[in-house]
């Protein structure tokens, strides 16, 4: 395989391509979408596909937008053996199930996103508006949003969930070393959490507000400024 560099690709059924790397301005898909780099990055401004999806990088992959217009049934697997990055501060993930895994870190920032899974081996790190997620793994975990819902939350070390304009609701949560779930405009709330103490007990990623500091013990902190805290 080669590299291929595209300005854009629209397919009225499926899209497949496999390449060295890619980079594209716009991909779309009518149905299924296989997009492969097996030599490097994968990277492209938006990307929109109306079936199942798989997307596989050998390096990082990167992608500005990323839309499921198919419904609920649909999923699509990001899989990098580096890094993901997911949105530029506007735009969203949206639509069926988007499972997103990385050797190494999960970046994403977007005005709002829904995702069904997120798995990292370095840090997940999940800026958005608005934010969904069913799943969240990582050896450190910092989700900071407008709102936030999460499913399920494991981190080797920290789990940091900070909302400004909403609530943080958090489900079940297990981390090595602390849990924080804050907010400063709505409620915050925890409903299940363990502390394992198998984490460095040292502060994890850096983020405005974050009360956490090297050896403080094994914190489990629900807080709320503006709402109740349970």
């Amino acid at each position: 395989s080669e590299a291929i560099n595209l300005g854009s690709a629209k397919a009225g059924r499926d899209l497949i391509i496999d390449s060295d790397t890619l980079q594209a301005n716009s991909l779309s898909a009518g149905r299924a979408l296989t997009l492969q780099s097996e030599g490097g990055d994968l990277l492209a401004g938006s990307v929109s596909a109306a079936g199942a999806g798989t997307i596989d990088s050998a390096g990082s992959v990167q992608f500005d937008s990323l839309s499921l217009t198919g419904g609920a049934p649909q999923t699509l697997n990001v899989h990098a053996a580096g890094d993901i990055s997911l949105g530029d501060g506007s735009g969203a993930a949206s639509g069926g199930a988007i499972v997103l895994s990385a050797g190494g870190n999960v970046t994403v920032d977007l005005a709002s996103a829904s995702l069904t899974t997120v798995t990292a081996g370095g840090t997940a790190n999940v800026q958005a508006g608005t934010l969904n997620v069913g799943t969240v793994s990582a050896n450190e975990v910092l989700l900071q949003c407008g709102s936030i819902t999460v499913a399920h939350a494991t981190s080797a070390n920290d789990i940091y969930v900070s909302s400004s304009g909403g609530p943080a609701s958090v489900g079940t949560a297990t981390a090595g070393d602390d849990i924080y779930v804050l907010s400063s405009g709505g409620d915050a709330s925890l409903t299940n959490a363990t502390l394992t103490g198998a984490g460095a007990d040292q502060v994890g990623p850096a983020f405005n507000g974050n009360p956490d500091k090297d050896g403080n013990g094994r914190v489990l902190a629900v807080q709320s400024i503006s709402g109740s805290a349970a």
